[in-house]
């Protein structure tokens, strides 16, 4: 049975199996990262309005432009440990935190002494 040329063609644009999961795989990552971006844009929120800063007064403490910022305030920036830190500089404030594994494995150690 041949096929007419219109599902020939659909069928050859179509993407293979792996293609789809290997995409949907990738849609569900940039979620992931989404939300973590989210919530550090809502720490940077709070931690600006509680000091009273603005976006421009922000943006010209770290070198980037008050739109900048409005981006990462969204949640659209994905934000380098760099980037993070020179926020966490201007601010004085730590969004995020480093695990000291050593410090958890001596904790773990003396629970179990």
């Amino acid at each position: 049975m041949e096929l007419n040329p219109h599902i020939q063609n659909i069928l050859k644009n179509s993407k293979k199996d792996t293609e789809w999961k290997k995409e949907a795989e990738e849609r569900k990552s940039v979620r992931q990262e989404s939300k973590k971006a989210g919530k550090i844009a809502i720490q940077l929120a709070f931690h600006m309005k509680s000091k009273g800063i603005s976006q421009a007064d922000l943006g010209r403490c770290i070198g980037v432009s008050s739109q900048q910022i409005s981006k990462i305030l969204k949640g659209r920036e994905n934000l380098t440990l760099g980037a993070i830190e020179k926020i966490e500089t201007a601010l004085n404030i730590e969004l995020i935190q480093a695990v000291n594994l050593e410090s958890k494995e001596n904790t773990i150690q003396q629970r179990y002494r």
